[in-house]
């Protein structure tokens, strides 16, 4: 009775005979190339957890596997000469992209009443990535390729110390300690000979987080939080020899050893709930500092390289609430906030007016559900739903920024429940708009091609489902 074990297996396989993106000089949904550009995701997932809960609390232990392969093709007519041999010109780009991950994690925490509850855990983990890269010319001459392997171990302990002061205020601080170890081996090559590297890394520290919580009244929680987070550094081993953005010594971008980046979020907020009223609302104010940002950038040559942006900031403020009266719930969110670069790094093109690439100032969404119960133990759901995503920058790169988003998207549905089986109709992007959802699709051509992914043109279908 005390013993549970939950068990998981995901295999899902996405094909795509050609990509997404347009060039809207050409029409809404049109664009030109030479070659297809078609994509595979193939992901298989396996996970076991074991859930054990003796008298002193509850101990969880689980282990996964994961092996995720991606693979893509760019045409790469508009790839320079020195990508390949000499009178050569491009044809396709094949990136293929394999993951394998062992993970694990052992979590033992308290249970019941008593001013003082406690975690503590233990994370490992290991994967094995494979790039390979190749250009095929046109004409009978060597391409650009590259064969790469990365080695990746992690390890972390956590802990976690919650404390009642008194009946009302709390204190909550704990931290994760972690390291971990990269090895990348790496050769390029266009035709003879090939350029080999070889390089190590480790990276340690610790995470801290605090937060401070005070309920004044039922329902009612006021707080303040601090937390840190960290990502590992690596690598850049692709690029034909000498493709950089600088001009001098000293000045060179891509580096071939990137840093890590440290991410400290201070927030302070307040949660409400009334039963009577059907009421939930949260309210919080942020501030995010961003040391050492990491981005994935593009050379002149098309091809990739993870650098480091330099310093950010945003602040802002988030707002989340529900209604439930009978059968009826309302609820909608928002965020609003004001991402910018503070510091720009040596040696990369940047536009520190642009914000943080990808960070919109405004998103907020709406929703609204009401139920009928019908005769024989049915019940129809209807619902509607609106989501506007706000306009933000592709990079920080004034060749290309590009920006994107700045639309809305409108989805509705009604659902016909009788015992196990669901039926459900469904209206996707009901307006049929044709925002850019990512100003982006072939690393070749971006700088010189205007690029959009538009949203999936209205989508009216039917889903059946059965519960056994």
């Amino acid at each position: 009775d005390d013993l549970a074990l939950d068990m998981m297996l995901i295999d899902q396989t996405i094909s795509t005979r050609d990509a997404h993106y347009v060039d809207p000089t050409l029409g809404r949904r049109a664009r030109s190339v030479i070659v297809l550009e078609p994509h595979d995701n193939d992901f298989l997932a396996a996970a076991l957890t074991a859930k054990w809960l003796p008298d002193w609390g509850r101990l969880t232990f689980s282990i996964g596997a994961l092996d995720h392969d991606v693979g893509t093709t760019y045409d790469a007519g508009s790839a320079p000469p020195e990508l390949m041999g000499p009178g050569g010109r491009g044809r396709s780009f094949k990136d293929e992209n394999e993951i394998r991950s062992l993970v694990s994690e052992v979590q033992a925490s308290s249970v019941g009443a008593g001013k003082l509850h406690w975690i503590l855990g233990a994370f490992a983990s290991r994967s094995n990535q494979r790039l390979d890269a190749a250009l095929e010319p046109t004409s009978p001459v060597a391409g650009y390729s590259e064969a790469r392997r990365d080695r990746l171990s992690e390890g972390a302990v956590f802990g976690e110390l919650s404390y009642d002061l008194t009946p009302t205020i709390s204190l909550t601080a704990g931290g994760r300690a972690f390291r971990s170890r990269l090895a990348t081996r790496s050769t390029v090559s266009i035709g003879t000979p090939a350029i080999a590297f070889q390089g190590r890394t480790q990276h340690s520290g610790v995470a801290p987080k605090v937060l401070l919580a005070y309920r004044p009244a039922p329902g009612l929680t006021l707080y303040a939080q601090a937390a840190e987070g960290y990502r590992t550094g690596g690598f850049n081993t692709g690029g034909p020899a000498g493709q950089s953005f600088g001009t001098g010594s000293g000045n060179l971008q891509p580096l071939r050893r990137y840093g890590s980046d440290e991410l400290w979020n201070y927030e302070v907020g307040l949660r409400w709930t009334s039963a009577e009223l059907g009421l939930a609302l949260r309210a919080a104010a942020f501030r995010a500092d961003w040391k050492n940002i990491q981005a994935d950038l593009i050379l002149p040559s098309g091809l990739g390289f993870t650098g480091n942006l330099g310093d950010g900031q945003s602040r802002g403020v988030e707002l989340e609430g529900t209604w439930v009266h009978g059968n009826l719930s309302i609820g909608g969110n928002l965020v609003r906030q004001d991402p910018e670069l503070r510091r720009s790094a040596t040696g990369l093109p940047t536009r520190e007016d642009t914000g943080l690439p990808g960070v919109p100032h405004l998103s907020y969404a709406a929703n609204a559900a009401y139920s009928f119960e019908l005769p024989q133990d049915r019940r129809l759901d209807l619902t509607v739903s609106y989501a506007w995503v706000g306009i933000s920058h592709l990079t920080l790169d004034p060749s290309a920024a590009a920006t994107m988003g700045g639309f809305g998207d409108l989805r509705l549905s009604a659902a016909l429940r009788s015992g196990s089986t669901d039926l459900r109709l469904y209206v996707d992007n009901a307006l049929n708009r044709h925002g850019d959802t990512l100003a982006f699709g072939n690393p070749f051509s971006f700088r010189t091609m205007q690029q959009a992914t538009p949203q999936h043109p209205r989508t009216i279908g039917i889903n059946v489902s059965r519960a056994f």
